[in-house]
């Protein structure tokens, strides 16, 4: 309805039924077999910024097998897919993407809440203390016109894009999902000097994140 497209950020996003459910009831699948062909568009106080085809895949680690999933959106020429800009797609900046995540960011907690918007209120924090960090968007999300859902539109800080958005080709990436790769966090990089600074991290609280970040 048009009360929806009306709001600040909303996207719409449609796929074959079927296909879509596939994918969905499948989300520890993974790579282009699991990837289905659909469309997006992106509003912004009900004007039509940006569409294109897409390629869409379920996104994430752990995420996935959380109700509400993560998508990850491929802008590939193959698919007649044109990459957008920041600005159409209502983030900041000036990047041009040929990925971008849908996060359903929802997280339960042992006692059964649900809290919502802890990726960028955690990038937010990171942001504070000199971190890059994906940029982000609060979007009502409209898959093949069903009720809307609050999701987040982010960046997905692929290689490549933050080769560009740093200006250098000299970056080292850090897999979290390689065990020697996460070793060596513990001993390489910022992660040792800020555990220098600030001490251990157990047992902290907001108030105390407060006085860090500030």
């Amino acid at each position: 309805p048009d009360s929806v497209l009306s709001r600040p950020h909303v996207v719409v996003l449609e796929v074959g039924r079927d296909e879509f459910a596939e994918i969905y009831s499948n989300p520890g699948r993974r790579g282009r077999r699991w990837e289905r062909v659909g469309h997006v568009a992106f509003l912004t106080n009900g004007q039509l910024t940006f569409e294109s085809p897409v390629g869409i895949r379920v996104h994430g680690g752990s995420s996935r097998f959380l109700p509400a999933k993560s998508l990850r959106l491929f802008f590939r020429s193959s698919l007649g897919a044109t990459p957008p800009r920041s600005r159409e797609v209502g983030l900041a900046g000036d990047a041009r993407y040929e990925t971008l995540v849908l996060h359903g960011d929802v997280r339960p907690d042992t006692g059964g809440l649900q809290f919502r918007f802890i990726n960028p209120i955690s990038y937010t924090i990171a942001r504070r203390l000199g971190v890059r960090t994906a940029a982000t968007v609060p979007v009502s999300l409209v898959i093949n016109g069903a009720a809307p859902q609050t999701y987040v539109t982010s960046e997905h800080l692929s290689p490549s894009l933050l080769k560009r958005a740093l200006g250098s080709d000299s970056l080292r990436i850090y897999d979290l999902g390689d065990k020697i790769h996460r070793e060596g966090l513990r001993t390489e990089g910022p992660l040792p000097e800020l555990r220098q600074r600030f001490g251990p991290m157990s047992g902290w609280t907001m108030e105390r994140v407060g006085e860090v970040v500030d």
